[in-house]
């Protein structure tokens, strides 16, 4: 069996980039990752690695020199590289979303007026495709942070899962609490790092990714991607068409 282990960065924060991020590896990777994972975070005197701290150096570490920083970064880097098979990380500029998405939905708590259910179905969709080439015959479950906002409704999937005539790799849902379970730590990583250097490159202007992307991408096939505007308008048609074919209608 496939773990994907997904978690989101700036759903409950003004930011001007909303970000889905996550690993995918078999139960025995994920075993290895967690023991040593733990190891690590015992070494560095951590409950648990929390990039948004990290980045701000705020919380556990207020006042670690640059070096002790970057050290725990790269160490916590080494384990997950040498334990998932792949990642994906998708962000949207929030604004930009609902201008292009929300006027041509049905009803104001549509399930896809939240932007970050757009990354997240693009982030479910390449894990189906690329599930389908790395392990054909493999389930997937997906194990999301518990305070991921949306309520995950597998029909959202229908239309990708139809197109890739991938009817077996449809994926089962569950919630966790990262403090537990250590992956969500690793998918929190890859998020926030992504959505800075989403913020960065198409807010901001710089030219290239962040260094701790740039990292996490040196041994690990990560797809990093984000929305642009027309890539948008592409969307609100397939949101449209989704929407009239009652894939957003949940089972009764």
């Amino acid at each position: 069996m496939l773990q994907a282990y997904f978690d989101d960065s700036a759903t409950n924060r003004q930011k001007p980039m909303v970000t889905a991020a996550g690993y995918v590896a078999t139960v025995p990777q994920w075993a290895c990752f967690t023991e040593r994972w733990c190891t690590c975070l015992s070494r560095w005197h951590l409950g648990e690695w929390k990039t948004t701290d990290w980045l701000a150096r705020s919380g556990c570490y207020e006042g670690w020199s640059e070096g002790d920083r970057w050290q725990a970064f790269e160490e916590f880097a080494k384990i997950t590289e040498a334990h998932v098979l792949f990642g994906v990380s998708i962000s949207v500029q929030p604004e930009q979303y609902r201008a292009e998405v929300e006027a041509v939905l049905k009803q104001p708590d549509h399930a896809m007026a939240d932007p970050f259910r757009w990354c997240l179905q693009g982030v479910l969709e390449h894990l189906v495709s690329e599930s389908l080439r790395v392990a054909r015959d493999e389930p997937v479950a997906v194990i999301l942070d518990k305070y991921a906002r949306p309520e995950i409704n597998v029909c959202l999937f229908n239309e990708v899962v139809a197109m890739l005539g991938a009817y077996a790799a449809l994926p089962s849902f569950t919630h966790a609490d990262s403090v537990y379970f250590q992956p969500i730590q690793a998918a929190d990583m890859l998020a926030s790092v992504s959505r800075r250097s989403a913020e960065d490159m198409v807010v901001k202007g710089q030219p290239n990714e962040g260094w701790e992307l740039t990292r996490l991408r040196e041994h690990v096939p990560i797809r990093v991607g984000h929305f642009t505007r027309a890539a948008l308008a592409g969307i609100r048609q397939r949101v449209m068409k989704m929407d009239n074919q009652g894939v957003f209608t949940t089972p009764e």
